[in-house]
C-alpha cells in the first residue's frame, strides 16, 4: 500500500523511468534465456539428439551467446536502469529544491539544516535508487519468474514442482533479515543527521571554539559523535550482509537439490542430460531473480526510513500567513491596520498598513 502510494507521488516518482526500468531488465532477463537455450542446443548435439548442426554453426551459437549475454544483458540493461536512476535522482532534488525556496523563510530557518543537508545527499540518492532499483526492475522481475516458472512446468512438472521447497529458507532468512536491516537505517540516519549538524556547527563557529579555549571537550565531542555514527553504520551493515548474502548461498545450492530431485525421479520422466541441465538452469535463474527480488525488497525495506524523510520535508506545511501575522503582532509593538497577502503566480506580495512604533530600527 505504502509502495503504490509513493508511486503515485509525482514529487519522488516518475512513471516512465519505472516502466523504462522494467522493460530493461525485461530485455537483459531475454539475454539469458536465450543464453541457456543456446547451450540446450549444444549438449542435445552432444547427446546425438540433434545431427544437423555443423562446425560453423556451433562457432555461431558461442559467438550469438557471448554477444547476447556481454552486450545486451551486462551493458545495454545496466546502462538504461542506471542512467533512468539518475534522472530520477535530479528530479527528486528538484522537488526538494523547489519546496526550499517556495516556504516562507521564518520556517524554513527552523528547519534543521544538517537535515537538509542529508535530503539532498543520502535521502534523495537513497529514494531515486529505492524507486527506480526496487519497484522498476521489481516489476521486470516478478514477469522473469513467472514466465521461468511457466516455461520449467512445460518441460517437467514434477521435477520443478519439487523444485521450489527451495522457497521456503528464502522467506524465513530475508523476511528477519530486512526488519532488523530497517531499525538499524532508521537509528543511522538519525545519528547521521546529529553528525552532520555537528560539524555545520564546528565549522560555522571556529572563531568561537578557538576563543573559548575549549578546544579539548570539542574535540573529544566531535570523537564520541563520530564513534556512535561508526557504531549505528557498523550494525547497518552486518544486517546488510545477513539480508544480502543468504539469499546467494541458497541460489548456490539450488542446482545441487534440482540434480538430485531429477536423478531420483528420472527413470519415470525419461528425461535427457540436455533437458535435465535446462531446468537446472532455469530454476537457478528463477532462484536467482528471486534472490534479486528479495535483496530489492530488503533495500526498499532499508531506504524506508529516508523516504519518510523526505516526504516529511515535502509535506511541510509552510503556513505562511500565520507567520506574517506573528511578525506584526501588537505584542511586538506594531498596531496593525490591514496585513494582506496575496499569491501572484507563485510569488508572495504584501500589501502592508501598519502604525509603526516612535523608536526602532526596522527592515522590510
Amino acid at each position: 500500500m505504502q509502495m503504490f502510494k509513493i508511486l503515485r507521488d509525482k514529487r519522488i516518482s516518475v512513471l516512465p523511468y519505472i516502466i523504462g526500468a522494467s522493460v530493461s531488465y525485461l530485455i537483459g532477463s531475454m539475454g539469458f534465456i536465450a543464453t541457456m537455450y543456446f547451450n540446450k542446443i549444444l549438449i542435445s548435439y552432444a547427446e546425438g539428439t540433434i545431427e544437423n548442426l555443423s562446425p560453423m554453426m556451433m562457432i555461431l551459437f558461442v559467438l550469438a551467446v557471448i554477444f547476447v549475454q556481454m552486450v545486451i544483458t551486462n551493458i545495454f540493461s545496466n546502462y538504461l536502469i542506471s542512467k533512468l536512476t539518475l534522472k530520477n535522482y535530479n528530479h527528486i532534488v528538484n522537488s526538494i529544491f523547489k519546496k526550499s525556496t517556495s516556504m516562507f523563510i521564518p520556517d524554513y530557518e527552523k528547519l534543521d539544516k544538517g537535515k537538509m543537508i542529508n535530503h539532498y545527499l543520502v535521502d534523495a540518492n537513497k529514494a531515486a535508487v529505492s524507486i527506480i532499483g526496487v519497484i522498476g526492475v521489481g516489476i521486470g522481475l516478478l514477469i522473469t519468474i513467472l514466465a521461468m516458472l511457466i516455461i520449467n512446468f512445460i518441460t517437467s512438472f514434477k521435477v520443478t514442482l519439487y523444485s521450489l521447497v527451495m522457497f521456503l529458507p528464502f522467506i524465513i532468512v530475508t523476511r528477519y533479515g530486512a526488519k532488523k536491516l530497517e531499525e538499524t537505517s532508521t537509528d543511522f540516519a538519525k545519528e547521521n543527521d546529529f553528525a552532520i549538524s555537528k560539524i555545520k556547527n564546528y565549522c560555522m563557529n571556529k572563531e568561537s571554539i578557538a576563543l573559548s579555549g575549549k578546544d579539548d571537550y570539542f574535540v573529544s565531542d566531535f570523537n564520541e559523535s563520530m564513534d556512535s555514527l561508526r557504531d549505528k553504520k557498523a550494525k547497518n551493515i552486518f544486517w546488510q550482509k545477513i539480508a544480502y548474502e543468504m539469499p546467494t548461498v541458497i541460489i548456490n545450492l539450488t542446482p545441487i537439490v534440482i540434480l538430485l530431485i531429477a536423478a531420483m525421479i528420472i527413470k519415470d520422466n525419461n528425461l535427457r542430460f540436455s533437458q535435465i541441465y535446462f531446468i537446472s538452469s532455469l530454476m537457478t535463474f528463477i532462484y536467482e531473480p528471486l534472490g534479486q527480488l528479495v535483496v530489492l525488497l530488503t533495500k526498499w525495506q532499508e531506504s524506508i526510513p529516508y523516504i519518510k524523510r523526505l516526504l516529511e520535508f515535502l509535506d511541510t506545511d509552510s503556513k505562511a500567513e500565520e507567520s506574517f501575522d506573528n511578525i506584526f503582532s501588537e505584542d511586538k509593538g506594531f498596531l496593525k491596520g490591514t496585513a494582506n497577502m496575496y499569491q501572484i503566480d507563485g510569488k508572495k506580495l504584501y500589501k502592508l498598513d501598519l502604525e509603526l512604533p516612535e523608536k526602532g530600527f526596522f527592515v522590510f
